[in-house]
């Protein structure tokens, strides 16, 4: 907990956690499942993102909500955390060009990977990554 602190500090400027979020980065801590009830402005995104920044590798948040990832992601790079999204606002050429990547090179492993599982739609494809644990909600 103590790298997590320091991260609270580092990015957000807060020298200490609201009711229920130490708990909470704890179980991310320790890749515990857990399950976070709080009011708006409880800070619940904080309990995933303060831990995201003091782990190795990647985070992947699943959020259906745009305008929040939005605003989420905008808010982590003012702090100089380096943070993206993909989503539907986003065109092939907008999300090829965030991560140096042709859109004949996105499609086409979207297209193989959906193909060789036998998955018709996107949505879906995350539904069986989500099953396979390849990415957590």
């Amino acid at each position: 907990m103590e790298h997590i602190q320091e991260a609270l500090v580092k990015y957000w400027g807060y020298d200490n956690f609201l009711p229920l979020q130490k708990q909470a980065m704890e179980c991310v801590s320790r890749g515990q499942d857990s399950i976070v009830v709080l009011p708006t402005g409880g800070g619940k995104s904080l309990c995933f993102q303060a831990p995201a920044v003091t782990m190795q590798g990647l985070t992947v948040v699943v959020s259906p909500l745009i305008s929040l990832m939005k605003d989420q992601v905008d808010a982590l790079k003012e702090c100089g955390v380096p943070a993206a999204r993909i989503d539907s606002s986003l065109s092939a050429c907008e999300i090829a060009a965030k991560y140096n990547l042709s859109i004949k090179t996105i499609e086409g492993r979207r297209r193989r990977i959906m193909k060789k599982l036998n998955i018709e739609s996107l949505a879906e494809l995350i539904k069986y990554a989500i099953q396979k644990e390849l990415i957590s909600t």
